[in-house]
């Protein structure tokens, strides 16, 4: 975590992206307000602010066979093989912004 005159920077828990919180988000998050990494989707709740915790709410990945956005457990791994409901495909969960085409199935 940095300190400078943009803000403050944390890694997103589950896909180590930098977020960044600009001098107004710091002044108006609060506890209980939520919050989304841009990168894998992952809504995260403000559970306190001195220091900054957030509680996991759900992260989103796309089965890249089918395009279909499944919620998957705050438990999971990256690299896990998880399977569509919708088609049945068996894939390896992704926290990324990476293009659905571009991974493959198991």
């Amino acid at each position: 975590m940095s300190d400078d005159v943009t803000g403050e920077v944390l890694e997103c828990p589950v896909c180590g992206e930098e977020l960044l919180f600009t001098p107004d988000d710091l002044e108006t998050l609060g506890p209980g307000d939520v919050i989304a990494c841009d990168a894998c989707a992952t809504e995260m709740e403000v559970v306190g602010t001195d220091p900054w915790e957030f509680a996991l709410l759900g992260a989103v990945t796309t089965c890249p066979k089918c395009g279909f956005e499944l919620d998957v457990e705050d438990t999971a791994i990256e690299g896990e093989a998880i399977t569509c409901p919708e088609c049945g495909n068996v894939f390896e969960v992704r926290f990324d912004d990476t293009d659905p085409d571009a991974r493959e199935s198991l």
